[in-house]
Protein backbone atom coordinates (compact mmCIF):
# COMPACT_ATOMS: atom_id res chain seq x y z
CA UNK A 1 0.00 0.00 0.00
CA UNK A 2 1.11 3.16 -0.44
CA UNK A 3 0.55 6.78 -0.25
CA UNK A 4 1.17 10.21 -1.86
CA UNK A 5 1.17 13.60 -0.72
CA UNK A 6 -0.21 16.34 -2.91
CA UNK A 7 0.99 19.94 -1.89
CA UNK A 8 -1.56 22.46 -2.90
CA UNK A 9 -1.83 26.20 -2.22
CA UNK A 10 1.49 26.48 -0.13
CA UNK A 11 1.65 30.07 1.03
CA UNK A 12 4.98 30.47 2.47
CA UNK A 13 5.31 34.11 2.22
CA UNK A 14 2.22 34.10 4.66
CA UNK A 15 2.85 31.05 6.76
CA UNK A 16 0.30 29.22 5.34
CA UNK A 17 0.07 26.09 3.51
CA UNK A 18 -1.52 22.97 2.92
CA UNK A 19 -0.88 19.43 1.59
CA UNK A 20 -3.20 15.95 0.81
CA UNK A 21 -1.38 13.07 1.59
CA UNK A 22 -3.83 10.57 -0.94
CA UNK A 23 -3.21 7.22 -0.40
CA UNK A 24 -3.22 5.38 -4.02
CA UNK A 25 -3.24 1.80 -3.76
CA UNK A 26 -5.97 -1.31 -6.01
CA UNK A 27 -9.74 -1.87 -4.74
CA UNK A 28 -9.11 -3.59 -1.73
CA UNK A 29 -6.99 -1.10 -0.17
CA UNK A 30 -8.74 1.96 -0.92
CA UNK A 31 -7.72 5.60 0.01
CA UNK A 32 -6.06 6.94 2.86
CA UNK A 33 -6.23 11.40 2.84
CA UNK A 34 -3.77 13.31 5.12
CA UNK A 35 -4.22 17.15 5.55
CA UNK A 36 -1.38 18.77 6.80
CA UNK A 37 -1.30 22.48 7.35
CA UNK A 38 2.18 24.53 8.15
CA UNK A 39 1.66 27.31 10.28
CA UNK A 40 4.64 29.71 11.68
CA UNK A 41 5.22 29.28 15.58
CA UNK A 42 4.05 32.18 17.80
CA UNK A 43 6.13 35.13 17.74
CA UNK A 44 8.24 33.66 14.15
CA UNK A 45 8.40 36.09 11.51
CA UNK A 46 9.52 35.06 8.14
CA UNK A 47 13.05 36.54 7.30
CA UNK A 48 13.84 35.42 3.95
CA UNK A 49 11.88 33.90 0.57
CA UNK A 50 11.61 29.93 0.68
CA UNK A 51 13.14 28.61 -2.04
CA UNK A 52 13.10 24.94 -1.29
CA UNK A 53 10.23 22.76 0.61
CA UNK A 54 11.87 19.31 1.87
CA UNK A 55 9.43 16.50 3.22
CA UNK A 56 11.10 13.61 5.07
CA UNK A 57 8.77 10.30 5.70
CA UNK A 58 9.89 7.70 8.26
CA UNK A 59 8.65 5.20 10.18
CA UNK A 60 9.73 1.99 12.53
CA UNK A 61 8.96 -0.03 9.54
CA UNK A 62 10.27 1.86 6.52
CA UNK A 63 13.51 3.40 5.36
CA UNK A 64 13.41 6.75 5.55
CA UNK A 65 12.23 8.69 2.43
CA UNK A 66 13.23 12.24 1.34
CA UNK A 67 11.34 14.23 -1.11
CA UNK A 68 11.56 17.82 -2.34
CA UNK A 69 8.41 20.22 -3.24
CA UNK A 70 8.78 22.38 -6.36
CA UNK A 71 8.27 25.88 -4.67
CA UNK A 72 6.36 28.40 -7.61
CA UNK A 73 6.02 31.74 -6.00
CA UNK A 74 3.86 30.99 -3.00
CA UNK A 75 2.28 27.61 -3.62
CA UNK A 76 5.06 24.18 -3.61
CA UNK A 77 3.77 21.25 -5.37
CA UNK A 78 5.03 17.50 -5.69
CA UNK A 79 3.65 14.05 -4.95
CA UNK A 80 5.49 11.92 -2.33
CA UNK A 81 4.66 8.31 -1.82
CA UNK A 82 3.99 7.20 2.07
CA UNK A 83 4.01 3.16 2.48
CA UNK A 84 1.40 2.54 5.03
CA UNK A 85 1.47 0.60 8.27
CA UNK A 86 2.60 1.83 11.72
CA UNK A 87 3.53 5.12 12.51
CA UNK A 88 4.52 8.14 10.50
CA UNK A 89 6.97 10.86 11.38
CA UNK A 90 6.23 13.78 8.37
CA UNK A 91 9.27 16.32 9.13
CA UNK A 92 9.18 19.35 7.21
CA UNK A 93 12.64 21.76 5.69
CA UNK A 94 12.26 24.80 4.41
CA UNK A 95 15.92 26.28 2.89
CA UNK A 96 16.71 30.03 1.83
CA UNK A 97 18.90 29.16 -1.12
CA UNK A 98 21.07 26.39 0.88
CA UNK A 99 20.63 27.15 4.09
CA UNK A 100 17.56 25.58 5.68
CA UNK A 101 15.20 28.41 8.03
CA UNK A 102 12.19 26.58 9.10
CA UNK A 103 11.81 23.46 10.19
CA UNK A 104 9.03 21.16 11.55
CA UNK A 105 7.39 17.71 12.24
CA UNK A 106 4.34 16.05 13.38
CA UNK A 107 3.64 12.07 13.88
CA UNK A 108 0.93 10.58 12.39
CA UNK A 109 -0.66 7.40 14.12
CA UNK A 110 -1.26 4.22 11.84
CA UNK A 111 -2.67 5.66 8.76
CA UNK A 112 -5.28 3.50 7.26
CA UNK A 113 -7.17 3.55 4.09
CA UNK A 114 -10.59 5.43 3.62
CA UNK A 115 -9.45 8.06 6.30
CA UNK A 116 -8.59 11.79 5.96
CA UNK A 117 -6.67 13.32 8.91
CA UNK A 118 -5.98 16.94 9.21
CA UNK A 119 -2.41 17.64 10.55
CA UNK A 120 -1.28 21.12 11.69
CA UNK A 121 2.78 21.06 11.69
CA UNK A 122 4.22 24.56 13.47
CA UNK A 123 7.49 25.79 11.42
CA UNK A 124 10.20 27.16 13.61
CA UNK A 125 13.56 29.31 12.34
CA UNK A 126 16.58 26.32 13.02
CA UNK A 127 17.82 27.17 16.04
CA UNK A 128 15.05 28.82 17.43
CA UNK A 129 13.99 32.36 18.57
CA UNK A 130 12.65 31.65 21.58
CA UNK A 131 14.78 31.48 24.62
CA UNK A 132 16.07 27.73 25.35
CA UNK A 133 16.33 26.62 29.06
CA UNK A 134 17.88 24.09 30.72
CA UNK A 135 14.79 21.22 31.28
CA UNK A 136 16.67 18.28 33.15
CA UNK A 137 20.02 17.59 33.99
CA UNK A 138 21.51 14.54 35.69
CA UNK A 139 25.60 14.94 36.20
CA UNK A 140 27.93 15.69 38.94
CA UNK A 141 31.88 16.69 39.53
CA UNK A 142 32.72 13.26 40.78
CA UNK A 143 34.30 10.32 39.38
CA UNK A 144 32.11 8.71 37.05
CA UNK A 145 31.67 4.95 35.50
CA UNK A 146 30.21 3.42 32.24
CA UNK A 147 27.46 1.65 31.82
CA UNK A 148 23.86 3.41 33.60
CA UNK A 149 22.40 0.91 36.36
CA UNK A 150 18.77 3.26 36.11
CA UNK A 151 16.57 4.06 33.47
CA UNK A 152 17.46 7.86 32.94
CA UNK A 153 14.01 9.21 33.69
CA UNK A 154 12.39 12.85 32.99
CA UNK A 155 8.85 14.43 33.49
CA UNK A 156 7.68 17.56 31.70
CA UNK A 157 4.58 19.60 33.23
CA UNK A 158 3.07 20.68 30.24
CA UNK A 159 4.12 20.48 26.42
CA UNK A 160 7.64 21.45 25.66
CA UNK A 161 9.70 21.80 22.51
CA UNK A 162 13.29 19.96 23.09
CA UNK A 163 15.77 22.17 21.41
CA UNK A 164 18.98 19.80 22.39
CA UNK A 165 19.88 17.01 24.52
CA UNK A 166 23.16 16.12 25.15
CA UNK A 167 24.94 12.98 26.88
CA UNK A 168 28.61 12.58 28.51
CA UNK A 169 30.84 9.93 27.39
CA UNK A 170 34.04 10.27 29.10
CA UNK A 171 35.01 6.73 29.32
CA UNK A 172 37.81 6.30 30.96
CA UNK A 173 39.57 9.22 29.01
CA UNK A 174 38.91 7.65 25.75
CA UNK A 175 35.44 9.36 24.25
CA UNK A 176 33.35 7.14 22.03
CA UNK A 177 32.35 7.49 18.47
CA UNK A 178 28.76 9.54 18.45
CA UNK A 179 26.13 7.17 18.17
CA UNK A 180 22.03 8.05 18.60
CA UNK A 181 20.08 9.08 21.37
CA UNK A 182 16.07 8.67 21.59
CA UNK A 183 13.23 9.02 24.01
CA UNK A 184 10.57 6.57 24.68
CA UNK A 185 8.06 8.03 26.76
CA UNK A 186 5.04 5.91 29.52
CA UNK A 187 3.25 4.34 26.00
CA UNK A 188 6.55 3.09 24.88
CA UNK A 189 6.13 5.71 21.80
CA UNK A 190 9.73 6.34 20.68
CA UNK A 191 10.79 10.12 19.54
CA UNK A 192 13.83 9.76 17.16
CA UNK A 193 16.86 8.06 16.94
CA UNK A 194 18.58 11.46 16.49
CA UNK A 195 22.65 11.01 14.86
CA UNK A 196 24.85 12.85 17.44
CA UNK A 197 27.87 15.32 16.71
CA UNK A 198 30.37 14.47 19.05
CA UNK A 199 32.27 17.48 20.90
CA UNK A 200 35.38 17.67 23.37
CA UNK A 201 34.90 16.76 27.51
CA UNK A 202 36.98 17.56 30.35
CA UNK A 203 41.10 17.63 29.50
CA UNK A 204 40.22 17.76 25.30
CA UNK A 205 38.48 13.99 25.00
CA UNK A 206 37.26 14.02 21.91
CA UNK A 207 33.72 13.10 21.72
CA UNK A 208 32.86 13.09 24.85
CA UNK A 209 30.19 15.24 24.59
CA UNK A 210 27.33 13.72 22.28
CA UNK A 211 24.28 16.43 21.27
CA UNK A 212 21.90 16.32 19.41
CA UNK A 213 19.17 18.72 17.79
CA UNK A 214 15.50 16.92 18.01
CA UNK A 215 13.33 20.37 17.26
CA UNK A 216 10.30 18.14 18.34
CA UNK A 217 7.53 19.21 20.31
CA UNK A 218 6.83 17.06 23.11
CA UNK A 219 3.20 16.66 25.17
CA UNK A 220 3.34 16.76 28.98
CA UNK A 221 4.74 13.44 29.87
CA UNK A 222 7.48 10.93 31.60
CA UNK A 223 10.21 9.99 29.25
CA UNK A 224 13.09 7.88 29.35
CA UNK A 225 16.70 8.65 27.33
CA UNK A 226 17.89 6.10 25.05
CA UNK A 227 21.69 6.13 24.45
CA UNK A 228 22.53 3.56 21.39
CA UNK A 229 26.24 3.17 23.34
CA UNK A 230 25.03 2.96 27.11
CA UNK A 231 28.53 0.67 27.63
CA UNK A 232 30.43 4.33 27.18
CA UNK A 233 27.55 6.09 28.93
CA UNK A 234 28.76 7.86 32.13
CA UNK A 235 26.79 7.81 35.15
CA UNK A 236 28.12 7.62 39.19
CA UNK A 237 26.52 6.68 42.92
CA UNK A 238 25.62 10.28 42.93
CA UNK A 239 23.24 10.22 39.79
CA UNK A 240 21.73 6.93 41.38
CA UNK A 241 22.99 5.38 38.43
CA UNK A 242 21.10 6.99 36.02
CA UNK A 243 23.36 8.45 32.56
CA UNK A 244 24.64 11.85 32.53
CA UNK A 245 22.15 13.93 30.69
CA UNK A 246 21.19 17.56 30.24
CA UNK A 247 17.72 18.43 28.06
CA UNK A 248 17.13 21.91 26.85
CA UNK A 249 14.40 23.23 25.11
CA UNK A 250 11.41 26.00 26.06
CA UNK A 251 7.26 25.56 26.43
CA UNK A 252 5.84 24.78 22.85
CA UNK A 253 2.71 26.57 24.18
CA UNK A 254 4.54 29.78 25.07
CA UNK A 255 2.33 32.37 23.41
CA UNK A 256 0.15 29.81 22.09
CA UNK A 257 -2.37 30.20 25.13
CA UNK A 258 -1.03 32.65 26.90
CA UNK A 259 -1.14 35.43 24.00
CA UNK A 260 -4.60 34.47 23.28
CA UNK A 261 -7.52 36.10 24.92
CA UNK A 262 -9.57 34.79 27.71
CA UNK A 263 -12.99 35.68 26.24
CA UNK A 264 -14.24 35.96 22.18
CA UNK A 265 -17.74 36.87 21.26
CA UNK A 266 -18.61 34.71 18.02
CA UNK A 267 -21.16 36.40 15.02
CA UNK A 268 -24.06 35.77 16.96
CA UNK A 269 -23.13 37.71 20.10
CA UNK A 270 -22.55 34.73 22.38
CA UNK A 271 -19.60 34.74 24.79
CA UNK A 272 -16.91 32.20 24.21
CA UNK A 273 -14.32 31.03 26.57
CA UNK A 274 -10.62 29.97 26.38
CA UNK A 275 -10.09 26.15 26.66
CA UNK A 276 -6.34 26.35 26.45
CA UNK A 277 -4.17 23.84 24.59
CA UNK A 278 -3.10 20.78 26.81
CA UNK A 279 -3.55 16.70 26.90
CA UNK A 280 -6.39 15.15 28.90
CA UNK A 281 -7.51 11.93 29.92
CA UNK A 282 -10.57 10.93 27.73
CA UNK A 283 -12.84 8.26 28.59
CA UNK A 284 -12.55 5.48 31.17
CA UNK A 285 -12.19 2.33 31.88
CA UNK A 286 -14.94 1.61 34.20
CA UNK A 287 -17.52 2.65 31.38
CA UNK A 288 -19.00 0.32 28.80
CA UNK A 289 -17.15 -1.10 26.18
CA UNK A 290 -17.09 1.93 23.63
CA UNK A 291 -16.07 3.97 26.67
CA UNK A 292 -12.53 2.12 26.94
CA UNK A 293 -10.10 2.82 27.12
CA UNK A 294 -8.83 5.76 29.33
CA UNK A 295 -6.62 7.63 26.58
CA UNK A 296 -4.74 10.71 26.31
CA UNK A 297 -5.45 13.27 23.54
CA UNK A 298 -3.53 16.46 23.60
CA UNK A 299 -5.89 19.25 21.71
CA UNK A 300 -4.94 22.61 20.15
CA UNK A 301 -6.66 25.55 21.86
CA UNK A 302 -10.37 26.42 21.10
CA UNK A 303 -13.18 28.45 22.43
CA UNK A 304 -16.60 27.27 23.41
CA UNK A 305 -19.65 29.17 23.67
CA UNK A 306 -20.39 29.70 27.31
CA UNK A 307 -23.84 28.92 26.82
CA UNK A 308 -26.48 26.23 24.61
CA UNK A 309 -27.98 27.96 21.96
CA UNK A 310 -30.86 29.51 22.81
CA UNK A 311 -33.84 30.48 21.47
CA UNK A 312 -33.44 34.16 20.59
CA UNK A 313 -30.49 33.44 18.96
CA UNK A 314 -31.63 30.68 17.12
CA UNK A 315 -34.77 32.70 15.89
CA UNK A 316 -32.62 35.05 14.14
CA UNK A 317 -30.86 32.60 12.79
CA UNK A 318 -34.07 31.19 11.06
CA UNK A 319 -34.88 34.67 10.23
CA UNK A 320 -31.73 35.93 8.60
CA UNK A 321 -31.61 32.07 6.59
CA UNK A 322 -35.36 31.34 6.22
CA UNK A 323 -34.45 28.01 8.02
CA UNK A 324 -37.75 25.84 9.34
CA UNK A 325 -38.63 26.59 13.05
CA UNK A 326 -37.47 23.08 15.35
CA UNK A 327 -39.66 20.67 15.10
CA UNK A 328 -38.88 16.70 15.98
CA UNK A 329 -39.72 13.86 18.54
CA UNK A 330 -40.71 14.31 21.94
CA UNK A 331 -41.76 11.64 24.81
CA UNK A 332 -44.24 11.20 27.23
CA UNK A 333 -43.19 12.42 30.40
CA UNK A 334 -45.78 10.18 32.40
CA UNK A 335 -44.61 7.39 30.64
CA UNK A 336 -41.02 7.62 29.12
CA UNK A 337 -40.53 4.15 28.33
CA UNK A 338 -43.20 5.14 25.38
CA UNK A 339 -41.85 5.42 21.98
CA UNK A 340 -41.58 8.97 20.69
CA UNK A 341 -43.97 10.70 18.92
CA UNK A 342 -43.52 12.90 16.11
CA UNK A 343 -44.21 17.05 14.88
CA UNK A 344 -43.39 18.21 18.55
CA UNK A 345 -42.55 22.45 17.96
CA UNK A 346 -40.88 23.90 21.07
CA UNK A 347 -41.71 27.29 19.90
CA UNK A 348 -45.33 26.42 20.38
CA UNK A 349 -45.12 24.87 23.96
CA UNK A 350 -44.86 27.28 26.84
CA UNK A 351 -42.26 24.92 28.75
CA UNK A 352 -39.66 25.24 25.91
CA UNK A 353 -39.81 28.65 23.93
CA UNK A 354 -38.65 31.07 26.56
CA UNK A 355 -36.09 33.59 25.39
CA UNK A 356 -33.11 32.10 27.21
CA UNK A 357 -34.27 28.17 26.82
CA UNK A 358 -31.93 26.36 24.87
CA UNK A 359 -33.31 25.69 21.58
CA UNK A 360 -34.04 21.95 20.71
CA UNK A 361 -35.44 19.72 17.96
CA UNK A 362 -32.94 20.52 15.46
CA UNK A 363 -30.94 18.06 13.50
CA UNK A 364 -27.15 18.10 12.93
CA UNK A 365 -27.53 19.80 9.71
CA UNK A 366 -29.45 22.29 11.15
CA UNK A 367 -26.57 22.73 14.27
CA UNK A 368 -24.21 22.30 11.53
CA UNK A 369 -25.57 24.74 9.64
CA UNK A 370 -26.20 27.47 12.65
CA UNK A 371 -22.41 27.00 13.27
CA UNK A 372 -21.18 28.15 9.81
CA UNK A 373 -23.53 31.08 9.97
CA UNK A 374 -22.03 32.22 13.34
CA UNK A 375 -18.64 32.16 11.94
CA UNK A 376 -18.10 28.37 14.05
CA UNK A 377 -18.39 25.20 13.76
CA UNK A 378 -19.62 22.20 16.11
CA UNK A 379 -17.28 20.72 19.12
CA UNK A 380 -15.61 17.47 18.68
CA UNK A 381 -16.79 14.92 21.08
CA UNK A 382 -13.11 15.40 22.56
CA UNK A 383 -13.25 18.93 22.72
CA UNK A 384 -16.65 18.53 24.55
CA UNK A 385 -15.05 16.26 27.05
CA UNK A 386 -12.35 17.83 27.82
CA UNK A 387 -14.75 20.70 28.36
CA UNK A 388 -16.93 18.84 30.80
CA UNK A 389 -13.98 17.60 32.69
CA UNK A 390 -14.27 21.06 34.91
CA UNK A 391 -10.26 21.38 34.60
CA UNK A 392 -10.20 17.76 36.62
CA UNK A 393 -8.88 14.50 35.74
CA UNK A 394 -10.13 11.00 36.79
CA UNK A 395 -13.67 11.65 37.68
CA UNK A 396 -16.81 9.69 36.85
CA UNK A 397 -18.38 13.69 37.12
CA UNK A 398 -17.88 17.39 36.61
CA UNK A 399 -18.23 17.74 40.73
CA UNK A 400 -16.17 14.58 41.28
CA UNK A 401 -16.61 10.99 42.03
CA UNK A 402 -19.42 10.78 44.66
CA UNK A 403 -23.42 10.00 43.95
CA UNK A 404 -25.20 12.27 44.11
CA UNK A 405 -25.31 15.63 42.48
CA UNK A 406 -24.72 18.61 44.93
CA UNK A 407 -27.32 21.23 45.34
CA UNK A 408 -28.62 23.23 42.29
CA UNK A 409 -25.39 21.92 39.84
CA UNK A 410 -27.63 21.22 37.21
CA UNK A 411 -31.05 20.83 35.56
CA UNK A 412 -31.81 17.04 36.11
CA UNK A 413 -35.16 15.32 36.66
CA UNK A 414 -35.42 15.42 40.09
CA UNK A 415 -38.00 16.46 42.77
CA UNK A 416 -38.98 19.49 40.90
CA UNK A 417 -40.06 17.66 38.06
CA UNK A 418 -42.05 15.70 40.20
CA UNK A 419 -43.78 18.84 41.68
CA UNK A 420 -44.15 20.22 39.10
CA UNK A 421 -45.47 17.80 36.02
CA UNK A 422 -46.87 14.68 38.43
CA UNK A 423 -44.94 12.30 36.85
CA UNK A 424 -44.48 8.91 38.84
CA UNK A 425 -41.36 8.52 36.68
CA UNK A 426 -38.34 8.20 38.52
CA UNK A 427 -35.97 10.94 39.98
CA UNK A 428 -33.47 11.89 41.78
CA UNK A 429 -34.22 12.16 45.27
CA UNK A 430 -33.95 14.60 47.59
CA UNK A 431 -32.24 16.64 44.81
CA UNK A 432 -34.45 20.58 43.55
CA UNK A 433 -32.98 22.54 40.68
CA UNK A 434 -36.03 24.48 40.64
CA UNK A 435 -36.67 23.37 37.12
CA UNK A 436 -39.27 20.52 35.57
CA UNK A 437 -38.31 21.31 31.86
CA UNK A 438 -35.53 22.77 30.67
CA UNK A 439 -33.93 25.94 32.01
CA UNK A 440 -32.77 29.52 31.29
CA UNK A 441 -29.23 29.95 30.05
CA UNK A 442 -27.09 30.38 33.22
CA UNK A 443 -29.47 29.66 36.01
CA UNK A 444 -26.49 27.64 37.56
CA UNK A 445 -22.98 28.51 38.57
CA UNK A 446 -20.90 27.98 35.45
CA UNK A 447 -18.17 25.18 35.71
CA UNK A 448 -14.31 26.09 35.95
CA UNK A 449 -13.85 27.02 32.31
CA UNK A 450 -16.80 29.21 32.77
CA UNK A 451 -19.41 27.37 30.80
CA UNK A 452 -22.75 27.03 31.57
CA UNK A 453 -24.69 24.31 31.50
CA UNK A 454 -22.42 21.66 30.29
CA UNK A 455 -24.29 19.52 33.17
CA UNK A 456 -28.18 18.92 32.55
CA UNK A 457 -30.49 20.69 30.73
CA UNK A 458 -30.44 19.34 27.16
CA UNK A 459 -27.27 17.15 25.52
CA UNK A 460 -25.52 18.70 22.79
CA UNK A 461 -24.55 18.01 19.67
CA UNK A 462 -20.93 16.89 18.61
CA UNK A 463 -19.48 16.62 15.20
CA UNK A 464 -18.27 13.21 15.28
CA UNK A 465 -19.59 9.95 13.81
CA UNK A 466 -20.38 6.96 16.30
CA UNK A 467 -17.59 4.72 15.94
CA UNK A 468 -17.67 1.91 19.01
CA UNK A 469 -14.22 0.87 18.78
CA UNK A 470 -12.92 4.69 17.78
CA UNK A 471 -11.04 5.51 21.14
CA UNK A 472 -8.85 2.20 20.76
CA UNK A 473 -7.55 3.50 17.48
CA UNK A 474 -7.74 7.35 18.17
CA UNK A 475 -5.27 9.32 16.98
CA UNK A 476 -3.45 10.90 20.23
CA UNK A 477 -3.44 14.62 18.97
CA UNK A 478 -7.22 16.96 17.99
CA UNK A 479 -8.98 13.40 17.16
CA UNK A 480 -12.11 13.95 15.27
CA UNK A 481 -14.08 10.76 14.64
CA UNK A 482 -14.54 8.28 12.41
CA UNK A 483 -15.21 9.54 8.74
CA UNK A 484 -18.38 7.89 8.29
CA UNK A 485 -20.86 6.07 10.01
CA UNK A 486 -24.90 6.10 10.24
CA UNK A 487 -25.45 8.16 13.65
CA UNK A 488 -23.73 11.36 14.93
CA UNK A 489 -22.40 11.48 18.90
CA UNK A 490 -24.32 13.62 21.22
CA UNK A 491 -22.44 13.95 24.71
CA UNK A 492 -24.04 15.05 28.21
CA UNK A 493 -27.07 15.05 30.18
CA UNK A 494 -30.17 16.75 30.33
CA UNK A 495 -33.41 17.98 31.99
CA UNK A 496 -34.32 14.32 31.65
CA UNK A 497 -31.29 12.44 32.89
CA UNK A 498 -31.68 10.78 36.26
CA UNK A 499 -29.07 8.27 36.89
CA UNK A 500 -25.28 8.29 37.00
CA UNK A 501 -24.90 6.31 33.47
CA UNK A 502 -26.73 9.23 32.13
CA UNK A 503 -24.10 12.46 33.99
CA UNK A 504 -21.10 10.64 34.03
CA UNK A 505 -18.72 12.92 31.79
CA UNK A 506 -17.42 9.93 29.69
CA UNK A 507 -20.89 8.73 29.07
CA UNK A 508 -21.20 8.61 25.35
CA UNK A 509 -24.86 8.69 23.14
CA UNK A 510 -25.84 8.40 19.64
CA UNK A 511 -28.85 9.44 17.11
CA UNK A 512 -29.79 9.54 13.76
CA UNK A 513 -28.55 13.03 12.30
CA UNK A 514 -31.37 13.76 11.00
CA UNK A 515 -33.96 12.74 13.83
CA UNK A 516 -33.92 16.35 16.20
CA UNK A 517 -35.36 15.44 19.60
CA UNK A 518 -36.69 17.63 22.27
CA UNK A 519 -34.04 17.03 25.07
CA UNK A 520 -30.94 17.40 22.58
CA UNK A 521 -29.64 20.97 21.53
CA UNK A 522 -26.01 21.96 21.12
CA UNK A 523 -23.56 24.94 21.56
CA UNK A 524 -20.34 26.00 19.29
CA UNK A 525 -16.80 26.02 19.27
CA UNK A 526 -14.34 28.82 17.18
CA UNK A 527 -10.68 27.36 16.48
CA UNK A 528 -8.05 29.63 18.83
CA UNK A 529 -5.51 30.69 15.74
Amino acid sequence: MKYKIYSTSMFIIIFVCSILIIGCGNDDEGEAILNLQFKFAPGVSQQADITRVIVIVSGPDINTQEFELKVDGRKATGVVAVPAGEERTIKVKAYAGDVIEFEGEAFVDHPKPGTEIPITIKLRPVGGTQKEEKIFEIGNVYGVDNSPTSPTVFTLSKPYFITQIVTYHWNYGRGATPGTISLTDSNRKTYGPWQAVGSDGQGGVKNAYWTVKPNIELPAGTYTVIDSDPSTWAQNFDSDGQGFVVVYGYPADSGTNDNLSPVIYGNDGMQMMLIPAGEFVMGSNKGESFEKPEHTVYLDAFYMDIYEVTNAQYQEFVRATGRKEPVGLSYNIYNLSESPTQGFRPWQDANFNGYKQPVVCVSYDDAQAYAKWAGKRLPTEAEWEKAARNKRANQDFSWGNTWSPPNRIANFRDEAFKRLTRSTESIISNYDDGYAYTSPAGEYAPNAYGLFDIDGNVAEICSDWVGNDYYSISPKRNPTGPSSGQYRIFRGSGFLSVDRDMIRIFSRFSFEPNTPMFFIGFRCVKDAN
